[in-house]
């Protein structure tokens, strides 16, 4: 059985290794931040669907960061360099076979409607100012 793990110590590879072993040297290193999907068959692009349409950063945590100063075009470069770099991972698993043209277009409209939809929840909370207009005499 092949698993795909994306973000451990920041790369993304395919590991035949089992998930619990994974997992087990994810305990060792510390390092937390991945994701483990089953290559089974009829599960693979509904888990990578999921995660490619995943909102990074919920509105509590938006709000948090312009609280320590963090400006909106700051967070929205942010948002779509994740989203770039997620990018890149549907590209390079279709390069790899593991996708099929049909399947890396769709995960690719997945990953822009959920960077679309990070940007309008920063866009929530970063609120247009109402502009004062000056009356002329």
């Amino acid at each position: 059985m092949e698993h795909l793990v994306a973000g451990h110590m920041g790369g993304y590879w395919i590991d035949t290794r089992d998930p619990e072993e994974i997992t087990e040297y994810c305990d060792q290193c510390g390092d937390y931040d991945h994701i483990l999907l089953s290559w089974q068959e009829g599960k693979m692009l509904e888990a990578l669907t999921d995660y490619f349409s995943e909102v990074k950063k919920t509105k509590e945590m938006i709000a948090k960061d312009r609280e320590l100063g963090i400006n909106k075009a700051d967070l929205i470069n942010i948002a779509i360099w994740d989203y770039d770099d997620d990018k890149f991972i549907i590209e390079s698993l279709s390069e790899n076979s593991y996708l099929s043209e049909e399947e890396k277009n769709k995960l690719i409209k997945v990953n822009l409607q959920g960077r679309k939809n990070q940007i309008g929840i920063i866009c929530e909370v970063f609120p247009k100012k109402n502009k004062i207009k000056k009356k002329t005499l």
